[in-house]
């Protein structure tokens, strides 16, 4: 008979350990609580019962380093699918984010289960999707439900693993719903009748034109001061738009229609989803500490190579003849991370049309390799923000990028907006973005740290603010998607403690509220850095997991307090509170903006983004 007294259980989601409780497995001696999730850790908390993090384990650090092989891993997966479709480098940020979102799971568990060696282990069951629409995991799905009995065959096979059913009901997939209608949405502009398209095409032949397919990151400001300047005229509300002095701008996407994708390429990649499974060489990349993973991806690998693949054939025939009917001279685009785009990039490299990419997040200061990934590749010409990601992107010799220092658009208009006159406030105002909670949506590229890592670190700092009930403390949810049970867990945990004073904050503009703040608190020094250095506000900065570089990081201490002890970095906050020591002077320095962020701090990016665009399409030598 199996030992009850020593079971390993493991909570994920909101509302587990309740049930847990009311089935009698979370009491008793020899009861290993595993808490995979920051809710789950809130909730034990209120039955007022321990228990482990996996981080306690393997620290988030740990996990980065074993899987910086991963990079070699992606560049032989990519290679391996290019040999049976030509397709591998359309998918790799995608094929990347489910070898780190599942081996990121596989060692937590291994290592926990290794040291616990439990007689029995219980967790509930995933949920089932039966939406076929993504290439990876949704923040729904439960990855480590699905590789724990993979991994209790190599760490802990003498283990009784009971699955527990998931109550009905229990959680509604609208948000899913949601998402697969808006995936359907920015992909129906390829559903559409070929005809419609032909019909365009016939017009104004001998028109040049500059194609966008992206228009984020302050691209689309771009695109208007070119609409506006050169009086662009719309021929159809649907259709091309058409330039007077030669060149035509759209939005390359919206124009690109699909229609029934043929029998053959079907075939083709089905054809290679058959060489696909069989394949010894992919199912050894797919593996981790000796845990196969295939079987738990493989939904996800079928659908890349049936549904998305013949679809990437037509697309890039469609394109082909796009670009050559529409007389393309530059393909413009914030990144191309999805597989239509990149296909589109694909195209216009084949046809030597230009391709321009503008800097869509922060870096250059801190190592981001899946920038190669995401636009490096594909990308003739690189947009930057400033003379430091210059120097970053130049240093990738692979890719042939050559990067163009102009300012970020995006960072010029936040400085642009006049701050917010409120009245005289009562209290003193400190904000406190956060990071994203994403569970399943991840790749480590030296800024990824575990969900109950980084929500220990979390509460560390608002630990000391609670302290404070004089000041008025504004925290920011980060505003991606992500797992909402989780940012529920940490205001419940502040709502638990009585801190009246501590609010969280998602409506209104995240900058706006930064701007009218005494204190800036980071913990994650990414895209919310390089929007908080805009103010004068005096900001605190901490860091565990980025990799920053050492030109980037001396102009930032000129800037914020710096600091990568969590001790430290604590102490020096409550220092600044209890003396409400919030001047600024010390800290009076643009060097780190205008390397990473708004080049010559003139409020001019906009205009030197179009003069590049501008000069690429003519074949001009892009201005340095």
């Amino acid at each position: 008979m199996v030992n009850l007294n020593n079971r390993a259980v493991f909570i994920e989601f909101s509302g587990e350990a309740g049930l847990l409780d009311k089935a009698g497995l979370l009491r008793g001696e020899g009861i290993h609580r595993v808490c995979l999730t920051p809710i789950a850790a809130y909730e034990l908390e209120v039955l007022n019962l321990d228990y482990i993090f996996p981080h306690q384990k393997v620290s988030s650090l740990e996990i980065q380093f074993e899987l910086n092989d991963n990079w070699a891993k992606l560049e032989e997966l990519v290679s391996l699918i290019n040999d049976w479709i030509p397709f591998g480098r359309n998918v790799a940020s995608y094929l990347k984010v489910l070898l780190d979102s599942c081996m990121e799971k596989i060692i937590q568990l291994a290592i926990v289960l290794k040291s616990m060696q439990p007689d029995q282990i219980f967790f509930f069951q995933t949920n089932s999707l039966d939406l076929d629409f993504s290439l990876t995991f949704d923040e729904q799905e439960s990855l480590y439900s699905l590789l724990l009995p993979h991994v209790c065959k190599v760490y802990s096979p003498n283990s009784v693993l009971t699955y527990l059913p998931r109550p009905k009901g229990r959680r509604k997939l609208s948000h899913l719903i949601k998402i697969h209608s808006n995936f359907k949405r920015k992909l129906g502009m390829f559903y559409q009748d070929l005809k419609i398209e032909l019909k365009f095409c016939r017009r104004s032949k001998s028109v040049s034109s500059i194609c966008f397919v992206e228009g984020g990151y302050g691209l689309a400001s771009a695109m208007d001061l070119l609409t506006s300047r050169y009086r662009v005229v719309p021929w159809n509300p649907s259709g091309p738009l058409i330039l007077p002095l030669g060149f035509g701008l759209r939005w390359g996407i919206e124009l690109l229609k699909i229609p029934r994708i043929p029998h053959r390429y079907k075939k083709k990649c089905g054809n290679a989803w058959q060489k696909c499974q069989h394949s010894s060489r992919l199912k050894l990349l797919l593996s981790c500490r000796g845990v196969d993973f295939f079987e738990v991806v493989s939904s996800r690998l079928e659908y890349m190579f049936k549904k998305i693949f013949p679809r990437l054939f037509v697309i890039e025939i469609i394109s082909y003849g796009y670009f050559k009917r529409r007389n393309v001279v530059c393909l413009v685009s914030s990144y191309f991370s999805h597989p239509n785009t990149y296909t589109l990039a694909q195209t216009a490299k084949t046809l030597s049309i230009p391709v321009v990419t503008m800097q869509h997040s922060s870096y250059g200061y801190w190592d981001w390799p899946m920038a190669k990934y995401t636009d490096g590749l594909m990308s003739d010409y690189k947009l930057t923000g400033g003379h430091g990601v210059t120097k970053y992107v130049a240093k990738d010799e692979d890719s042939g990028c050559s990067p163009i220092t102009t300012g970020l658009i995006s960072l010029d208009n936040i400085m642009k907006e006049p701050a917010t006159l409120c009245k005289k406030k009562e209290k003193p105002k400190i904000v406190y973005p956060l990071a994203s909670y994403v569970k399943n949506f991840i790749h480590y590229t030296n800024s990824r740290l575990t969900l109950t890592e980084y929500f220990e670190i979390n509460r560390r700092i608002l630990q000391v603010l609670g302290k404070f009930p004089e000041l008025d403390v504004i925290v920011r949810p980060h505003p991606a998607r992500q797992f909402r049970e989780n940012v529920e867990a940490i205001k419940s945990w502040v709502r638990h403690q009585k801190w009246d004073h501590i609010c969280f904050e998602t409506d209104g503009s995240a900058i706006k509220t930064m701007q009218g703040a005494d204190l800036i608190i980071i913990d994650s020094p990414s895209t919310v850095l390089l929007h908080a250095v805009t103010t004068d506000v005096k900001i605190l900065v901490f860091n565990r997991i980025f990799k920053m570089l050492e030109e980037g990081l001396t102009a930032l201490k000129k800037r914020v307090f710096y600091s990568e002890d969590l001790d430290a970095f604590v102490k020096r906050l409550e220092e600044i509170l209890v003396t409400q020591d919030f001047d600024n002077a010390q800290y009076k320095n643009d060097e780190f903006l205008c390397q990473y962020g708004t080049y010559k701090n003139d409020g001019s990016s906009l205009n030197r983004v179009v003069e590049a665009i501008r000069q690429v399409a003519a074949r001009k030598t892009a201005p340095n």
